[in-house]
C-alpha cells in the first residue's frame, strides 16, 4: 500500500517508530505536561514533526487505550500545520483522563510550541 500524500495523512514519516527515537526524546529532550498530556520533545533527525504515542495498560483497557490513540493521532493530523517543525513529539495522556479530540488538540499545540521554547534555549546559538 502506498504511503498517503494526503496533507492530513499520517504515513510512515510522520511517525516516531523505533525504540531509540522514543528514548533520545524522553532521555535527553525537554517535557511539558497539562492536565491532559504529557508531551517529551527532541530535535527530529528527520526535519520534520513527527508523533509518537504511550499508552499503558495503566489508562485502562484495550478499547480505552485504542480511543486515547486514536484521538491523539486525529488531533496530530488536525494540527500539524500549526506545530514547530523538526520535533519528535512523544505523548502520553494524563491517567484518569478522557481525551476529547479538540482539547486534545488545543493542548498538544500548546505543548508544543512550549517545548520548541524550551529546546531552543537550551541549545547553544550558531
Amino acid at each position: 500500500m502506498k504511503p498517503t500524500t494526503d496533507a492530513r495523512g499520517f504515513d510512515r514519516s510522520r511517525r516516531v517508530r523505533c525504540q531509540a527515537s522514543f528514548t533520545r526524546a524522553i532521555r535527553g529532550g525537554v517535557r511539558v505536561a497539562d492536565r491532559t498530556l504529557q508531551v517529551w520533545a527532541a530535535r527530529s533527525p528527520s526535519g520534520q514533526t513527527r508523533l509518537g504515542i504511550i499508552v499503558s495498560r495503566r489508562h485502562g483497557n484495550a478499547v480505552i487505550r485504542n480511543r486515547h490513540k486514536r484521538i491523539l493521532r486525529e488531533a496530530f493530523r488536525h494540527v500539524r500545520a500549526s506545530l514547530p517543525v523538526g520535533l519528535d513529539l512523544i505523548c502520553r495522556p494524563q491517567l484518569g483522563r478522557r481525551l476529547e479530540r479538540d482539547a486534545t488538540a488545543e493542548a498538544l499545540t500548546r505543548l508544543a510550541r512550549r517545548a520548541a521554547d524550551l529546546l531552543a534555549r537550551r541549545e547553544p546559538e550558531r
